[in-house]
């Protein structure tokens, strides 16, 4: 068994994980990259535990993370273009989009936090047409960018 010490605790802990099920818009959806961040460690030394849904069951576990610790978790189709909905939306436990709105999940110490699950909505689409003011005739070639004004 995994164990770690933590000297701001002076203790011994047995390594914790996460598990649960990861659903896409018709059922559990395989190939998306799961990842634990250790909540409030700007380090990021030893804090990440990942993995990847491989099985069409959608299934995950994260092992070998600090029991006793709380942990933000974050869902990412790593899969692409699927026929049950295209390119899935990433979220952050608990259906939050940010992660900052995220849910802390605590992993006990030597057990696993189970069903921490996830069910990814498709991306939304934009659709329109660029005209020009002075004609209001469509204008070919333009580029379109759609930015997430929350980054700015």
């Amino acid at each position: 068994m995994l164990r770690y010490f933590l000297p701001q605790r002076g203790a011994l802990l047995a390594a914790g994980a996460i598990s649960g099920t990861v659903q896409g818009p018709t059922g559990n959806r395989g190939n998306v990259c799961v990842t634990a961040m250790l909540d409030g460690d700007t380090s990021q030394a030893g804090a990440w535990g990942s993995a990847v849904t491989n099985d069409p069951d959608g299934t995950y576990k994260i092992t070998g993370l600090l029991g006793g610790e709380n942990y933000l978790v974050r869902f990412d189709d790593c899969g692409g273009w699927a026929e049950d909905g295209g390119y899935l939306a990433s979220e952050w436990y608990d259906n939050a989009i940010s992660q900052p709105a995220a849910t802390k999940v605590a992993v006990p110490d030597g057990a696993t936090r189970a069903e921490v699950n996830a069910t990814l909505a498709p991306y939304g689409t934009i659709t329109g047409t660029v005209t020009n003011a002075a004609t209001t005739q469509p204008v070919e070639g333009v580029c379109v960018a759609v930015f997430d004004v929350s980054v700015f």
